[in-house]
């Protein structure tokens, strides 16, 4: 998985000089989102199976903790990589996360209140990100008209 990443990464960092291929960043960055949001989940799976308490903290504590670790991971690599759909895939997963915990008998408000900024959060990165990518199109296209 680790190697996997990694590749993304470094394919993502080589399409963002690019200007030519809208099509092929897109895809990537979504890919890239996913991988990291499974990621994620797998290191979850892992703790939770190791029943990992080292520092004595409830559930609910550590999902906010591996919320915000995805709110910083989305954050980073969306602005390093100018890539808005990373963020878009995990403003899709944290939606999924906040529908199936509202949905609980005793919904845990400290988790939703968790969702509920880090989807606002990464949807204004994605917005901004989004923005200077459909600027980018627009500045490749004039420049097509002019040769």
């Amino acid at each position: 998985m680790f190697s996997l990443v990694t590749t993304l990464i470094l394919h993502n960092y080589s399409l963002r000089a690019m200007k030519h291929n809208y099509l092929e960043k897109m895809s990537f960055g979504i890919y890239l989102g996913w991988i990291c949001v499974a990621t994620i989940a797998n290191f979850t799976t892992v703790l939770i199976n190791f029943k990992w308490d080292v520092f004595g903290f409830s559930e609910s504590v550590w999902t906010i903790i591996m919320i915000t670790i995805g709110i910083m991971i989305g954050a980073l690599v969306t602005n390093v990589l100018k890539n808005p759909f990373v963020a878009l895939v995990i403003i899709w997963a944290f939606l999924g996360i906040f529908l199936k915990r509202s949905l609980d008998e005793i919904p845990i408000t400290n988790i939703i209140y968790a969702l509920y900024f880090g989807i606002g959060f990464l949807f204004l990165i994605f917005v901004f990100t989004l923005k200077q990518f459909v600027l980018s199109i627009g500045k490749l296209n004039n420049l097509k008209d002019i040769y």
